[in-house]
């Protein structure tokens, strides 16, 4: 990760920075001692000149062995004074032979208006000007010359606005690098908080138990955890592909295999997206169940950055329902046979030789092999329904729902139970497989009745929306809560609801229901609410079944 920690180092020429100017006046004085004892004069400022530059360079030497990268920046005030004063000297004295000596008090001038704040640079301007009367007093004593006092005035009011001037520009400069070292300290903040969140992001990536793929729009940055790498493997995925579509990809029947252009990656990483698809992955006799899921990633901004593909191992789970389903199988047609044995026996014992008390033990047992029967049959019927091969014809819808109506009403009639079916003064001719048809239809009425409350009422309806034939099941029960309702077409699924009543059936109903409506070329889907009853909502595309309809006369 990076430092986050360190900041720019915008004050580290400051130590350096002085002890230059230190040295530039330390080198100014050794000229000036150098000139004076050189070119001796009648007067006695060889003694103040001397005395001046020794002076400035003992404070330039001990100010240069101050740390000052350590110390405050206002303390440079007073070594900037100090030269400024020895410099005043120093050119008040050589004047007569060297008048550019008075330059050099810009440098301590123009330091400090760099340097500090508004109030030092008008201290240090106005020692300037104290420093410009001290000059013209050594220069020229009374009466004075106007030219010496136009030149101090001249040289007092350049140095001056320089030092304004100076000064505005850093207090620009200053505000930049307070917006640039915010702005520096911001960008460290989100980036650390950008690694901590992806940190955070791969250990559950990592502990999750799903593969978790991740790749951008250009294909240029890619995650995959520990589990999308096997399963990448498994796939037959090769890094060299431009469109990372696996060999190694089967449909349902695990034969099939699933070409790239449909595979789920691919696809996604084109904007397709999809949910909960099963596929069989790997080489024949090792192959893996998995659930593959897909989504877009997107920032807050809506943008699309992404796609993202979660997909889950359910080998065990599938496994364990084809063993549910194969049991099931496998005993109904085990008991069908002796039953059928039973029902033509429990027949030839009914002659008018009984009494009454063997009658109601005949009555009995056949109620009893009539209720195991339908039991047998529903869980026989899933099987048989898909692989039947539906032969269609054109019906009229309206008349199978009102037969179907009139079948179930006794039976709800029992519970007090009102079913109103559709009107049959009208007429809907559909294409459908009647026998299936009439199964589909009295699996939802089924389902129906049994959680419609004593008393309760359901209503059968038909219509046509846009191409398709539209059948409504609405009854005012239980209800269903929304996790109910995602899992109510998985075969064996019952609802908690159903258990706790100890409601009758295995939780075919529903599916076989499901199935027959896709091989009709529709579907079916539920809207309910817990305690507020449920809508079941067959659609039967009118276009697809039309043409295998006339395909098959």
């Amino acid at each position: 990760m990076a430092n986050v920690n360190t900041a720019p180092s915008w004050h580290a020429p400051h130590a350096g920075f002085i002890r230059v100017l230190v040295g530039l006046f330390t080198v100014a004085a050794l000229v000036v001692i150098a000139m004076t004892l050189a070119y001796p004069g009648p007067d006695p400022h060889t003694i103040v000149l001397v005395s001046a530059g020794i002076s400035l360079v003992a404070l330039n030497i001990v100010a240069f062995t101050l740390p000052w990268g350590r110390l405050p920046r206002r303390h440079t005030f007073w070594l900037a004074l100090a030269q400024l004063v020895i410099t005043i000297l120093l050119a008040g004295t050589l004047y007569q032979t060297n008048n550019a000596i008075p330059l050099l008090a810009l440098i301590p001038v123009l330091w400090i208006a760099f340097q500090l704040d508004w109030p030092h640079t008008i201290a240090i301007i106005v020692a300037l000007g104290l420093g410009c009367i001290a000059f013209w007093l050594i220069v020229e004593p009374m009466p004075s010359r106007p030219r010496v006092i136009v030149a101090i005035s001249v040289f007092y009011f350049v140095v001056a606005s320089l030092a304004i001037l100076t000064q505005a520009n850093a207090d620009a400069l200053r505000r930049s690098r307070a917006i640039a070292e915010e702005a520096w300290r911001s960008q460290q903040d989100a980036l650390a908080s950008a690694e901590s969140n992806a940190a955070v992001m791969r250990a559950i990536a990592h502990g999750v138990d799903a593969a978790v793929f991740f790749a951008s729009q250009d294909r240029s940055s890619t995650f995959a955890n520990q589990r999308a790498q096997e399963l990448g493997r498994r796939m037959g995925v090769s890094a060299q592909d431009p469109t990372w579509a696996g060999h190694e990809v089967y449909g349902p029947d695990r034969v099939t295999p699933i070409p790239p252009e449909d595979q789920l990656l691919p696809r996604a990483l084109q904007g397709e997206y999809a949910t909960e698809s099963l596929q069989w992955v790997g080489e024949p006799g090792a192959q893996h169940a998995v659930s593959v899921s897909s989504l877009p990633a997107v920032t807050e901004a809506g943008e699309q950055v992404g796609a993202v593909i979660v997909a889950h191992d359910i080998t065990n789970l599938v496994e364990a329902l084809h063993a549910a389903e194969s049991f099931s199988a496998t005993v109904a047609h085990e008991l069908r046979t002796p039953l059928t044995s039973i029902v033509g026996y429990l027949d030839l014992l009914e002659t008018d030789d009984l009494d009454e008390t063997g009658r109601e033990f005949l009555r009995r047992a056949q109620q009893g092999v009539t209720s195991l029967s339908a039991k047998l049959r529903e869980l026989l019927e899933p099987f048989e329904v898909a692989g039947a091969s539906p032969t269609f014809s054109f019906i009229d819808v309206v008349d199978l729902l009102r037969r179907r109506v009139n079948h179930w009403r006794e039976s709800a009639g029992t519970r007090g139970i009102v079913i109103e079916g559709p009107d049959g003064s009208s007429r809907l001719q559909v294409p459908l497989d009647r026998e299936l048809a009439e199964r589909m239809v009295d699996a939802v009425l089924s389902n129906a009745v049994k959680f419609s409350a004593s008393g309760g009422r359901i209503e059968v309806a038909v219509d046509t929306h846009e191409n398709s034939a539209r059948i409504t099941v609405t009854d005012h029960g239980l209800g269903m809560t929304r996790e109910e309702t995602r899992h109510a077409f998985e075969r064996f699924y019952r609802a908690p609801t159903a258990i706790r009543r100890a409601l009758p059936g295995f939780g075919l109903g529903l599916a076989t229901a499901l199935s027959i409506a896709q091989a009709h070329g529709g579907t079916i889907r539920l809207e309910s609410a817990a305690g507020a009853g449920t809508t079941a909502i067959v659609e039967i595309s009118l276009t697809q079944v039309g043409v295998a309809a006339r395909g098959s006369s």
